[in-house]
């Protein structure tokens, strides 16, 4: 069976994670964030709030929904649908309304590294603080493992992780042919950043034997640095054979997009 031994090794590690003891009610519970400060939080959290989409993502996944959360260009993250509809709008994530958040009463606050670290002080005033700064696909996977256990949801922080790694191998198993090239662009109102392979997304990509055009950055402290501020108009003459937009909603896309076609 093609790809059959990332297969097996894949099933060996969903049934041996999922058969993992679980403790359902252990809390109180010391969580180390990516500020390297252990956290101890007292009792599973009611309501949460993401400051950072990497939050927001993780925190529905795992099957709860955020009582506030944070906007890219003002509008909510259309993929989430109905898990955000009640969520209040704490403004752009770069600089979120502190004192709209204090109204929420959180017992769980979800941040950023880059954005939200410098805020600490003033966000740990409405409840716990925790900050997750995933970037490569191993780190993303260790921060799974870290919030399933501060929210409550370690079996299911354990099935995504097994779930994840049975898809990945099972993918890269199906690869073959001509090599492609792709970007990854995220806008942030008019302005544009490409996507390094230091970030999980380019590194997925490359897993499938695709190639980046922005290489990897050696020269960063942080992964989440390591993307390239770009004029689209100046890289078409470097046309890639796949370039992905995040958010569409982005100004300047639609003209963009058109003349990468």
């Amino acid at each position: 069976m093609k790809g059959g031994p990332m297969r097996a090794f894949s099933m060996v590690l969903l049934a041996s994670v999922l058969a993992a003891p679980v403790h359902a009610d252990g809390f109180p519970r010391e969580v180390t964030d990516d500020r390297q400060r252990p956290l101890e939080i007292t009792a599973q959290p009611e309501r949460i709030v993401a400051l950072a989409a990497v939050g927001l993502d993780m925190i529905v996944a795992l099957g709860r929904e955020p009582v506030g959360i944070t906007t890219y260009e003002g509008a909510l993250p259309a993929y989430r649908g109905d898990a955000v509809a009640g969520s209040v709008d704490l403004g752009q994530a770069p600089s979120p309304k502190l004192e709209l958040l204090d109204t929420l009463s959180p017992d769980l606050t979800i941040g950023s590294l880059r954005y939200h670290e410098p805020l600490g002080k003033e966000i740990s005033r409405s409840g716990d603080f925790l900050i997750l700064e995933p970037a490569g696909v191993e780190k993303s996977q260790a921060i799974v493992t870290a919030m399933g256990p501060a929210v409550g949801t370690e079996a299911e922080a354990a099935r995504m992780n097994a779930e994840f790694a049975y898809l990945r191998a099972d993918y890269v198993s199906r690869t073959g042919g001509e090599v492609p090239f792709f970007l990854f662009v995220w806008g942030f109102f008019d302005t544009f950043y490409a996507y390094q392979d230091n970030l999980m997304t380019a590194q997925l990509l490359s897993d499938l034997g695709a190639s980046s055009l922005m290489g990897f950055n050696t020269e960063v402290q942080s992964a989440q640095e390591a993307v390239h501020p770009l004029d689209p108009e100046e890289l078409w003459p470097s046309i890639p054979t796949c370039c992905s937009f995040f958010p569409k909603s982005t100004a300047r896309y639609s003209s963009i997009a058109s003349s990468a076609a």
